[in-house]
């Protein structure tokens, strides 16, 4: 058997076992998932999962690295250092016992199939019911997990459960309306009325446990630093925190300047209700804006030849009013015919008449939404993701590179000059200094120098944000450190590595090859994606030198 063919084995096995342990995953890599049961949360699948990572990590040893090609010997590291990133939130910052995330599991597994366009009402019916049927069990059990439970992650889990229960009376209040179903959703009505009852219950244990007064916790400054090289995101933090506060007073001084050039008074909230008082007066007008506007970027990128578009249809769909609560502003959801194939993607997006929800969906702020997260940003390199059906890549999570990537490609549009306006640029501008001010409380916060209800004043005071926005970020920070670290950095080492390939290839040099060799090459580490670069750049040089003195 051949070194690559040896280590395919070892990543196969894994993906199977952990799907096993963690079903909720498939969810997001295309795989079937409509036969399998929530997760077991209970305490005992944590050493069956670490005995299962450290089996793989010896396993790895007898790989000979040197007999892969370039970027097997990258998918070989990169895999190696999930292995030991998921040991890391096993043992070292064991956030399984600290947070009670099995509410954010329900939601999603239940969300994902009601969502579902390419299923009937039945078969959705039968699978929520399923899922409303173990939920009193699955609630119970993942209460033994709960060893060292923490103030502000109580409190998050008291939001995400009183959302599990508005989603499962939602879905409800939709079932009960469908004639197909109708007569057997209300002979169920129990089923239901079992699965709220016992998330009610476990909100009561989660407050009671809120009154206990338990302590904050932040990782450390050490812990810090270990999950940054983990995830090969940085090596000196005080490096990066230094070059984040740089960059700080840089962006904010760019913002007031467009500020200044949009009123007198270089007033950048006042510009920021201006842009979102500019909006539509309806639901249909909003819902037409994004559709408009995802046909003009599509039809500019193409005639430009920024990128090669994957192609797989992207549909825009108001979210359904009975679950309008429960859903940010616009949610990304694709639908998978079997994994490595993308039938369609969704995004749908929360609208109403009412004039603050409106607000969010001005022109501004909805074409940007689809530089970002639909072409060329997010979608273009998730769906090149699943296509390539790269086992190693699908289970790797490198927010860098998706979130990275979402900002890049707004400012890349900009340079073909797509959104020029100066409120246009107000908007790019606020985004990158916001999210560069959530890398530094990021930092901050998980290392204890700063306190959460600081970085909350923070974000409401110098972040231009409204306090449900700050908050939703806040918890962020705290739940998953690191994390809102990664569209800074991402968006930064993108943008650098194009131009040094800009530097390296010169006149050889395209947007268009840049943009679709870091697509084909994700998602790996951006610092992986860079070698790969380097490597096919060289081959492009050493190819045009052949040809040169063939003359």
């Amino acid at each position: 058997m051949t070194e690559i063919n040896k280590f395919e084995e070892i990543v196969k096995e894994t993906y199977t076992k952990l799907v096993e342990l963690h079903p909720e995953q498939s969810m997001n890599i295309g795989l079937s998932y409509l036969d399998k049961p929530l997760p077991d949360l209970s305490k005992n699948t944590i050493p069956i999962e670490r005995g299962l990572l450290q089996i793989q990590l010896e396993k790895l040893k007898d790989i000979n690295i040197n007999e892969l090609p370039i970027d097997k010997k990258l998918d070989y590291l990169a895999f190696k250092d999930y292995l030991k990133l998921r040991l890391f939130f096993i043992d070292e910052w064991p956030i399984w016992k600290m947070y009670p995330e099995a509410p954010d599991i329900a939601f999603n597994m239940i969300i994902n199939v009601y969502l579902k366009r390419d299923i009937s009402d039945k078969e959705k019916f039968k699978y929520v019911l399923g899922k409303l049927e173990e939920l009193p069990s699955f609630l119970e059990k993942s209460k033994n997990r709960l060893e060292t439970p923490v103030q502000l992650f109580i409190d998050a889990g008291i939001l995400s459960s009183q959302n599990l229960m508005i989603l499962i009376k939602g879905i409800y209040n939709d079932f009960i309306t469908k004639e197909a179903i109708s007569s057997e959703v209300g002979n169920k009505k129990k089923v239901f009325e079992s699965a709220v009852n016992s998330i009610e219950a476990y909100i009561e244990w989660l407050q009671k446990l809120r009154e206990k007064e338990i302590r904050d916790f932040t990782m450390g400054k050490q812990l810090y630093q270990k999950l940054l090289r983990l995830r090969r995101v940085e090596d000196n933090i005080d490096e990066l925190e230094e070059e984040i506060q740089r960059d700080l007073k840089t962006y904010h001084n760019q913002l007031q300047k467009i500020a200044g050039e949009l009123n007198k008074e270089k007033n950048i909230n006042k510009v920021l209700d201006d842009i979102m008082n500019e909006y539509p007066r309806t639901a249909a007008v909003a819902l037409s804006l994004y559709n408009h506007g995802l046909l003009e970027v599509k039809k500019i990128i193409k005639e430009k030849k920024i990128i090669d578009l994957p192609d797989v249809d992207v549909e825009i769909v108001p979210i359904p009013t009975m679950i309008k609560e429960t859903l940010p502003e616009i949610y990304y959801f694709p639908s998978f015919k079997q994994a490595g194939e993308i039938k369609v993607v969704e995004v749908y997006v929360n609208l109403s008449d009412e004039p603050e929800l409106l607000k969010l969906h001005n022109a501004y702020f909805a074409l940007h939404r689809i530089l970002q997260i639909i072409y060329p940003g997010y979608h273009v390199i998730f769906t090149n993701t699943i296509l390539n059906n790269n086992r190693v890549r699908l289970m790797l999570d490198i927010p860098e590179v998706y979130e990275g990537w979402s900002i890049y490609s707004d400012f890349l549009m900009a340079e073909y000059d797509f959104l020029k306006s100066k409120k246009d640029n107000f908007i790019r501008q606020l985004n990158l200094y916001r999210n560069a001010l959530l890398a530094y409380l990021d930092i901050k916060v998980n290392t204890g120098e700063m306190k959460h209800i600081d970085a909350l004043k923070k974000l409401t005071e110098e972040g231009y944000m409204s306090r449900p926005e700050a908050v939703a970020h806040i918890l962020k920070i705290v739940i998953s450190p690191t994390l809102s670290l990664s569209s800074y950095i991402g968006f930064k080492s993108i943008w650098g590595l194009r131009n040094a390939m800009k530097e390296f290839l010169k006149r050889n040099y395209s947007d268009r090859w840049f943009n679709n060799e870091f697509m084909r090459s994700s998602a790996l580490p951006i610092s992986f994606i860079k070698i790969l670069l380097l490597d096919k750049a060289m081959k492009i040089l050493l190819t045009k030198e052949a040809e040169r003195s063939l003359d």
